[in-house]
């Protein structure tokens, strides 16, 4: 058996001093006694996360079950003047200030969320691959309540959100306990409790 995790930095276990070790793909793949890819980068795009997915599958890869963590919805994939792709994104305000403030809107991330969302799902069940898909994004409630015309044909809608706003208590991760201060990524014990939520929802596989 083999799993595939493709992701953000939460994904790549970013701030772990034992990455390998502690990120909850390893906890995962552990637990059910399988090989895996974890194929997740720092900073990356929900654009990025599918075409670096397909990517693999296009390489000639494959996987009995695939667990995929969306990332913020606030960034956007494009192409520098050489063509090499690169990540439009409010962490670098100075570079794409003119991006967010004439064109960017909280319709465009959650589209773009759920586009990616629809192509990949529709990959996995046209190739019978088992799926289960993450969410991890601040605006938890931007993507629960905007309407998107992606959101109305994904099949799995039930949707499991990593961390949400201050008042949302229907997330996995807890900000006070599971969350580093610093930059904000989960600690071991978040992500032994995301590995925990994922074994628990699939179960024996």
């Amino acid at each position: 058996m083999h799993i595939l995790f493709n992701g953000c930095s939460y994904t790549y276990g970013d701030e772990l001093e034992h990455l390998e070790r502690d990120r909850f793909s390893t906890l995962i793949s552990n637990h059910y006694k399988s090989s895996h890819s974890n194929i997740s980068m720092h900073g990356v795009s929900n654009d990025a996360i599918t075409r670096t997915t397909m990517e693999w599958f296009a390489t000639g890869n494959t996987c009995d079950l695939a667990i995929i963590q969306w990332t913020v919805i606030s960034r956007i994939e494009g192409c520098d003047p050489e063509g090499n792709y690169t990540c439009v994104t409010t962490q670098t305000p100075y570079k794409w200030q003119e991006f967010y403030r004439k064109y960017y809107h909280n319709q465009l991330g959650v589209d773009t969320l759920f586009k990616n969302y629809y192509l990949l799902e529709n990959f996995f069940i046209q190739n019978n691959i088992p799926y289960f898909f993450l969410i991890h994004d601040c605006w938890d409630n931007t993507i629960k309540n905007t309407k998107s015309v992606w959101k109305d044909f994904i099949v799995k809608k039930d949707f499991h959100i990593l961390r949400g706003n201050l008042c949302d208590k229907e997330t996995i991760l807890d900000v006070d306990i599971h969350i580093r201060p610093n930059k904000g990524h989960p600690n071991p014990l978040g992500h032994r409790t995301i590995a925990d939520y994922v074994i628990d929802t699939i179960g024996t596989l």
